[in-house]
C-alpha cells in the first residue's frame, strides 16, 4: 500500500536492500538483516530499509517481502528507478544492503561478516537480545553510522536525477526536440540565480509547441519541480514558476544527457554512450549529488505509480512559490532565438562529447546490432526446407539404435542418449575440421582475403579466406552462414560447426540454443527434459555437460556468453565462469565492458519480448518460457555462489585445430605445445556426458 515516505525516512539512517527470493544467499542473508533492524529498533534507533526487488514477478516479491522481511518500505516491482538507484551505489550483485548518507552516497556495505551476522550467531545461541551481546554491538556500530550519515537538513533539496530518468525514458515517448528543450530550461535554472529563468509562459509559442504540447515534457517539467498556475501569465495562459528552494543540480542536466544518450542507443543514433553522473564540481551545490530528501521525493512518487507527484505543490518540500514576476521584457521572438542558439549549442557540446568516446558508442552500437543479427539468424534453424534437408543427411536409424543400446528405456534419458550419439556421430563422421592448405613443401600457402562471390553471399558468406599457393593456384574458403549450405560443404571452424549442429538437433526434435561467445567461439546448447535444464554442447570437442570447458580447461577470459534460440534471447555467461569469479578486481565484469548491464538486460529483454509474441502455444507456452527462465536465474546464481567442482579441474585444453592454432590463440590450457603435438593424432576426449 503507498504510505508516506518522506515522513518516514525523515531523520533516519537508510538502507537500500537489493533481493531476490530466488537468490540463494539472499535466503541466508535476509533473515540476519531483520534480526538486526528488530534489535536496533527494539533499541529505539533511527533505522529504515527501503526493499528493491529483483524477482521477475510482482507475486514473487510481494510474498517473498510478507514472509521474510520486517515493516520495511519497498519500491514497487519492477519499478525504473530501481536501476537508476543501482548504478548510482554500484551495486553488481545481490544481495546488496547499503548504508547511505544524506547525499545518497554509499558508506558501509552490510555484510553475513559484520554486525549482523554476530547478532544472527547471539540469537542462535539463546541470548536475551534485549541484554545480550548481539543489541550491543549492533547498536555501537550504528552510533558509527548515524554519525556517517546525519542528514542535512539545513540544505535546500536537489531535484532526484532517477525521478527524472523515469520521466525522460524514450519509452514515455519524449520527442527529441521538447528534449533538447528541456535541456535548456534546466542548464538555464542550473546556472543562474536569475528569475527569468525560474518562469515560463504558457502563451509563449516556443514552450507552448516544444514542451506543452507533450504530455511527456510536462511530466518531465513537473519532475524538476516546477509549479503551474493557470491563466496567470498575463496573457491568458499558464504560468510555470520553479520554487528559489528547488535547485537544479548538475546532476539534473546529467539525466537529460544520459536520457538522450539511452534513445541514441534504442534507436541506432549513437551520439553518445550513457555514463553515470558524478558528483557537482563545488558551486551552489557544495559538491552534493543527491540530498536525503530527494531520495524521499523520489521514494515517495514512486510508491504512487508516478515519478513525481502531478499536483502543483513542490515537490522538493521547500517554501512556497514565489509571487509571479513578469520576464524582463523578452517577447516571444527573443526567447525563441534564444532557445534556438542554445539549442545549438548544445548540440555542438553533445557532437564535442560523442568524438571524446566514439570508442565506447561504436562497441555499444556494434554490439546491439551483433545481437539483433544473431537473434533473427535461429530463424534458419526452423526453416521448414532446411529441416528436411537436415533429417535426410542424419542415419536417424542407426543412431537412434546406438542411443537405445545406451539408454533402453524410452524418454527423456534415451533422448539425452540420443544427444551424445548425435554429436559423437556430427564429430566424427559428418563435419571436418578446416585447416589452411599446405604446399608441396609442407609449408602454409600465402592466407589472403576476398570479396564474396554473388552466389557465396546468397548463402550467407561475407567474407572469403584464401590461399595462394605458388603457381597461383588460389583455394577459396568461404565463410558460409547458411546451415542448409553447410549440409553440403561440411566443413569449417567452431562458427560452421555449432551452425550447421544446431540445424541438425533441431531437425531432430531438440530445443536447440545457439551460444556465441564474445571471445570467438560458438557452441550449443540443448534443453533436457530429464534433466530439467539447459545442456551445454560443443561438437567441435565431442563435449557435452561441460562448461567450465572454456574457462578451466582452454585457459579463456570469457566476457560474454549469449544464447539465441527461437523463444529469444539469454545471457548465460555464469553458466560458464567458475563459481566467485563474477566480481572483483579481476572479476568477468570487468571484462564486460561494450555497453552498461542494465542496457544489456534491456536489449536482451526486447528481443525476447518480440521473439516470444510469435510463440505457438499463447499465453500458456509464454508462461510455461518464463518459468523456466526463472528456473534458469536460479541454476546460474548458485553456480556463482557455489563451490568450484573438483572434477573440473581435469579438463584439458582445446583438441581440435593444428597445435600451432591453438597456441596462437592460447587455448591449449596448461598443456605444454610438445605434449599437444605428442597426442595430437588421438588427443584424449572431454570427460563422457553423465546419463544418470
Amino acid at each position: 500500500r503507498p504510505v508516506d515516505a518522506a515522513a518516514r525516512l525523515a531523520g533516519k539512517v537508510v538502507v537500500i536492500y537489493f533481493s531476490a527470493s530466488w537468490c540463494g544467499p539472499c535466503r541466508r542473508f535476509t533473515p540476519a538483516l531483520r534480526l538486526w533492524y528488530d534489535m536496533l529498533k527494539a533499541a529505539g534507533e533511527p533505522l529504515e530499509i527501503v526493499f528493491v526487488s529483483r524477482d521477475r514477478t510482482p507475486e514473487d516479491t510481494a510474498k517473498y517481502a510478507k514472509e521474510h522481511m520486517g515493516p520495511w518500505l519497498m519500491l514497487p516491482h519492477g519499478h525504473p528507478a530501481s536501476d537508476e538507484l543501482g548504478r548510482m551505489l554500484g551495486v553488481r550483485g545481490i544481495p546488496s544492503a547499503t548504508v547511505v548518507d544524506a547525499m545518497m552516497q554509499p558508506q558501509y556495505s552490510l555484510d553475513v561478516g559484520d554486525a549482523v551476522n554476530n547478532a544472527l550467531r547471539e540469537a542462535q545461541r539463546g541470548l536475551n537480545l534485549a541484554s545480550g551481546a548481539g543489541i550491543a554491538k549492533a547498536v555501537s556500530d550504528f552510533a558509527e553510522y548515524k554519525q556517517k550519515c546525519a542528514l542535512e537538513a539545513s540544505q535546500p533539496p536537489l531535484k532526484p536525477p532517477e525521478a527524472l530518468l523515469v520521466a525522460l525514458h524514450p519509452a514515455r515517448g519524449l520527442p527529441p526536440q521538447a528534449s533538447s528543450t528541456l535541456l535548456t530550461i534546466a542548464r538555464n535554472a542550473a546556472s543562474s540565480d536569475d528569475d527569468k529563468f525560474r518562469r515560463l509562459k504558457g502563451s509563449n509559442k516556443a514552450i507552448q509547441e516544444r514542451v506543452l504540447s507533450h504530455e511527456a515534457a510536462v511530466g518531465v517539467l513537473r519532475a524538476m519541480g516546477w509549479d503551474e498556475a493557470p491563466g496567470a501569465d498575463g496573457a491568458g495562459g499558464t504560468l510555470w514558476t520553479l520554487p528559489a528552494s528547488v535547485r537544479v543540480s548538475p546532476e539534473t542536466v546529467a539525466a537529460f544527457d544520459m536520457n538522450i544518450a539511452y534513445a541514441a542507443i534504442f534507436g541506432g543514433r549513437v551520439q553518445q554512450a550513457p555514463r553515470r553522473a558524478g558528483p557537482a564540481a563545488g558551486g551552489a551545490s557544495g559538491g552534493a549529488t543527491i540530498s536525503a530528501a530527494a531520495l524521499q521525493a523520489a521514494l515517495a512518487g514512486a510508491m504512487a505509480g508516478v515519478a513525481q507527484p502531478q499536483g502543483g505543490s513542490n515537490s522538493g518540500g521547500g517554501a512556497a512559490a514565489p509571487a509571479p514576476m513578469a520576464l524582463d521584457g523578452e517577447d516571444d521572438a527573443a526567447l525563441a532565438a534564444r532557445l534556438q542558439a542554445e539549442e545549438d549549442a548544445a548540440a555542438a557540446a553533445t557532437v564535442q562529447r560523442a568524438d571524446a568516446q566514439q570508442q565506447q558508442q561504436s562497441s555499444a552500437a556494434s554490439m546491439k546490432a551483433r545481437l539483433e543479427s544473431a537473434q533473427a539468424h535461429v530463424a534458419a534453424f526452423h526453416d521448414e526446407a532446411n529441416i528436411t534437408r537436415a533429417l535426410s543427411a542424419c542415419p536417424l536409424e542407426r543412431l537412434q539404435a546406438e542411443a537405445a543400446s545406451v539408454e533402453a528405456t524410452e524418454g527423456p534419458a534415451q533422448r539425452d542418449a540420443l544427444l551424445a550419439t548425435v554429436t559423437k556421430w556430427f564429430k566424427h563422421e559428418f563435419f571436418t575440421w578446416f585447416e589452411p592448405p599446405k604446399g608441396t613443401d609442407g609449408q602454409p600457402l600465402q592466407a589472403s582475403s576476398d570479396e564474396p562471390t554473388a552466389e557465396e553471399r546468397k548463402h550467407g558468406a561475407q567474407r572469403v579466406e584464401v590461399y595462394t599457393a605458388a603457381d597461383g593456384t588460389a583455394h577459396r574458403f568461404p565463410r558460409f552462414n547458411d546451415p542448409s549450405k553447410l549440409l553440403d560443404t561440411r566443413v569449417g571452424r567452431c562458427g560452421e560447426w555449432a551452425n550447421c549442429f544446431a540445424l541438425v538437433c533441431t531437425a531432430l526434435g531438440f530445443e536447440a540454443r545457439h551460444v556465441i561467445d564474445w571471445t570467438d567461439h560458438v557452441w550449443v546448447e540443448v534443453w533436457s527434459a530429464h534433466r530439467g535444464r539447459w545442456v551445454h554442447v560443443d561438437p567441435c570437442e565431442n563435449a557435452i555437460d561441460t562448461p567450465l570447458l572454456y574457462e578451466q580447461g582452454w585457459g579463456k577470459r570469457l566476457s560474454y556468453c549469449i544464447a539465441f534460440s527461437r523463444a529469444g534471447a539469454a545471457d548465460v555467461t555464469r553458466r560458464y565462469t567458475r563459481p566467485g569469479t563474477w566480481e572483483g578486481p579481476d572479476g568477468v565484469l570487468t571484462r564486460r565492458k561494450a555497453l552498461p548491464e542494465p542496457i544489456l538486460k534491456g536489449l536482451l529483454t526486447g528481443l525476447t519480448n518480440k521473439a516470444r509474441g510469435a510463440v505457438e502455444g499463447g499465453a500458456a507456452a509464454v508462461e510455461a518460457l518464463e518459468a523456466r527462465d526463472v528456473a534458469e536465474q536460479q541454476e546460474l546464481a548458485a553456480r556463482q555462489a557455489g563451490t568450484f567442482d573438483a572434477a573440473q579441474s581435469a579438463l584439458g585444453g582445446r583438441i581440435t585445430g593444428s597445435v600451432e592454432w591453438r597456441a596462437a590463440r592460447g587455448e591449449l590450457g596448461d598443456q605444454g605445445a610438445t605434449e599437444a603435438a605428442a597426442t595430437d593424432d588421438d588427443p584424449a576426449p572431454p570427460p563422457a556426458f553423465d546419463f544418470e
